[in-house]
């Protein structure tokens, strides 16, 4: 019986790390999907996906008049084994090469804030996941925080 038990609670301990390690692996998991924010004369579309256990891609569109216009890719991967990158390739900018971010601060799959104090702008990406279906994305400077560019996304919800 005890060895039964034992058994029981080593399998109950396995699952349990497992879980934890889901977790840690898939940290952005809230991001995928389509997210929209209604402008004055546009609307601007991100959208994530996950490419495997470790990376996630974005894309970042403006769609106005039926049209869409690519503005820029985006990628998240490791680094190595503790930490993640933010790489964005914005089109007609720095010399058609991409730009990366290392992530400084992550909450749980909150918050996420990607430094890169050589970029001019943005040197802070941050991305913050209030509730399940909001978004807020914060560009701005490591040293003025009056220069941040605060934009709010609402999650587009998939009709099967």
């Amino acid at each position: 019986m005890r060895k039964l038990l034992f058994l029981g609670v080593l399998l109950l301990l396995a699952g349990c790390k497992a879980d934890d390690s889901e977790k840690e692996i898939n940290p952005f998991k809230r991001l995928e999907g389509h997210w929209t924010k209604a402008g004055a004369t546009a609307v601007v579309a991100e959208h994530w996906e996950r490419l495997d256990a470790n990376r996630w891609k974005g894309a970042v569109y403006r769609i106005a008049d039926g049209d869409s216009l690519l503005l820029e890719l985006l990628e998240i991967r490791p680094v190595n084994d503790s930490t993640y990158e933010y790489v964005t390739l914005v089109q007609g900018q720095n010399n058609g090469q991409p730009v990366a971010f290392r992530l400084n601060e992550h909450q749980s799959d909150s918050l996420f804030v990607f430094e890169n104090p050589n970029h001019d702008f943005p040197q802070k990406i941050s991305y913050h996941l209030p509730q399940r279906d909001s978004l807020v994305i914060v560009l701005g400077l490591l040293a003025d925080e009056s220069k941040n560019r605060v934009f709010s996304f609402g999650r587009v919800l998939q009709q099967d």
